[in-house]
């Protein structure tokens, strides 16, 4: 499972992602798709933890192991300013 909850992103002054929420269940293929500059890179990263949110924002991921069942579950408030 992959949840993100009100989730926001800045690069300094600029605020990339305001309030993104989404939640993606076992199993699930989801496709992000937007026009260039929508935010979807900026979104990919902040779920990979490459970008930081900003504020009390949450990305939650638990993952599934090979035999279906969980193995791990794993929370990140993230706070950053750029």
């Amino acid at each position: 499972m992959l949840e993100l909850k009100d989730v926001n992103v800045t690069y300094g002054a600029i605020h990339a992602i305001h309030d993104v929420s989404l939640t993606v269940n076992d199993g699930e293929i989801v496709s992000l798709i937007g026009a260039n500059g929508a935010g979807k890179t900026t979104i990919l990263h902040t779920i990979t933890g490459l970008k930081k949110a900003a504020g009390g924002d949450s990305v939650r991921r638990r993952a599934a192991d090979a035999g279906g069942g969980t193995c791990a579950d794993e929370q990140s408030q993230n706070h950053s300013d750029g």
